[in-house]
């Protein structure tokens, strides 16, 4: 009797490690442990905007420009937005652009959909997830990307992600604007190709 007993718990044992193995070697299932990633650290703008060449300046000027305006009109005030430059390193982003890890990210964050107001608002972080390594921070209500409210509509909304890892991949930044406690903070993203 005790054989057999035995037989089954080696049987489930081995089914489970059989499980979990697969969940690293599968290309269907995504990866339960989280990635190391490097945190994103800030950098002072002139840092920033070093690696880019004259006319790309003056379209990420023209854009900041354009996102400070509409973060402004939508806040309805005038106060200072602050912000906050971060390189993206390209093994970090190399993660990031996969739309399959992208939606994955989503599951790791709960979040709060305002449809009225076209935000979200970020309650909690969930382990694996790497979006605090961007800088954002529980609580945070993203309000526009570029100068752009947010969009709920699933054809837009993938045509907006296409179109902005096109632009990033091509060198130029991305403005997130978010709410933080009642004060406006943009986090503008670019890929690091500068130490």
């Amino acid at each position: 009797m005790l054989d057999k007993l035995e037989k089954i718990q080696w049987g489930i044992s081995g089914f489970f490690l059989l499980l979990f193995t697969a969940m690293f070697f599968y290309p269907g299932i995504p990866p339960v442990a989280p990635r190391i990633l490097a945190p994103v650290q800030p950098v002072e703008a002139k840092q920033f905007e070093s690696g880019l060449d004259k006319k790309e300046l003056q379209e990420f000027r023209k854009k900041f420009l354009q996102a400070n305006v509409a973060a402004k009109k939508r806040a309805k005030s005038q106060a200072r937005i602050e912000q906050e430059y971060r390189p993206v390193e390209p093994e970090l982003y190399e993660v990031a652009k996969d739309l399959r890890q992208a939606v994955g990210q989503l599951n790791l964050v709960e979040a709060v959909r305002d449809l009225r107001h076209k935000t979200i608002r970020i309650t909690k972080f969930k382990p694996g997830s790497y979006l605090p390594e961007l800088g954002f921070k529980e609580g945070d209500v993203v309000e526009l990307i570029d100068g752009v409210p947010l969009t709920f509509n699933e054809a837009e909304a993938r045509r907006l992600w296409r179109e902005k890892q096109a632009e990033f991949e091509a060198g130029k930044p991305i403005i997130v604007t978010v709410n933080r406690g009642g004060r406006r903070k943009q986090l503008i993203f670019r890929l690091s190709d500068f130490r």
